[in-house]
C-alpha cells in the first residue's frame, strides 16, 4: 500500500508508507493540495507490525526536528533541514495492534523574524494514519491519554477557582465532572 500525506503550513511533509498489501491510498482532494493544513485521505488505515516508511520534508524555514510518532510517543527522531532545503527520509517502524502513526516537524528555537510563517516557532503535524481500523486504540496509550486529560481538567478547574473565587460555576463544574467520569472509565 502507499500512503501519501501532505501537510501544508510554511512547509510540507509528505509521508510514503509502503507495505506488501495491495491497497493504495492517495490524496483524493489533489485540487486542494495548495490550501489549508490537512490531508484528506480516501482511506487512512495501515496494518500493525513492521512497516516501511518514507518521508519528504520541504521547508521555507529552518526545521530542527522531525519525529515519527506512534500513539503520542516519539519512536524516532530525525534531523531537520535548513530553509529552502529538501530531505528524504526512509525507515521502518513496528506498529502496535491499534492506535495511530504520524509525523511532526518543528523548529527548536523561536525565530526572530517569523516571515514567511508568521509564527515564532514553525510546527506541523501530519494527519494521523490509523493502525488496523479507524478509531482503533492501544490500551496503554488510551489509559495514559485519559490520565493526562484528567490532570488537564484538574488544572483548569483550579485555575477557574482561583480566578473566580466563590462565584458559582455549576454548569462548567458539572461538565468537568462528567468528563472526569468518562476518562476515569478509560483508565482500566
Amino acid at each position: 500500500m502507499k500512503i501519501i500525506l501532505q501537510f501544508f503550513a510554511a512547509f510540507m511533509i509528505q509521508l510514503l508508507m509502503v507495505s506488501t498489501t495491495s491497497a493504495q491510498w492517495n490524496n483524493r482532494y489533489t485540487q486542494l493540495s495548495d490550501f489549508g493544513h490537512h490531508t484528506y485521505l480516501e482511506q487512512h488505515e495501515i496494518s500493525s507490525g513492521q512497516q516501511e516508511w518514507g518521508a519528504t520534508l520541504i521547508s521555507t524555514t529552518d526545521i530542527d526536528v522531525v519525529e515519527l510518532v506512534v500513539n503520542g510517543l516519539v519512536v524516532e527522531e530525525l534531523p531537520g533541514i535548513k530553509a529552502g532545503e529538501t530531505r528524504h527520509y526512509m525507515g521502518s517502524v513496528d506498529l502496535p495492534e491499534g492506535g495511530w502513526v504520524a509525523f511532526r516537524a518543528y523548529a527548536g528555537e523561536p525565530q526572530e523574524d517569523a516571515w514567511p510563517t508568521m509564527h515564532a516557532r514553525p510546527f506541523a503535524h501530519s494527519s494521523p494514519v490509523w493502525i488496523e481500523a479507524i478509531g482503533s486504540t492501544d490500551a496503554t496509550a488510551r489509559s495514559a491519554a485519559a490520565a493526562d486529560l484528567i490532570r488537564a481538567i484538574d488544572a483548569a478547574e483550579q485555575t477557574m477557582r482561583t480566578a473566580y473565587g466563590e462565584t458559582e460555576m455549576t454548569r462548567v463544574m458539572a461538565r468537568f465532572e462528567e468528563a472526569r467520569n468518562r476518562l476515569t472509565g478509560m483508565l482500566r
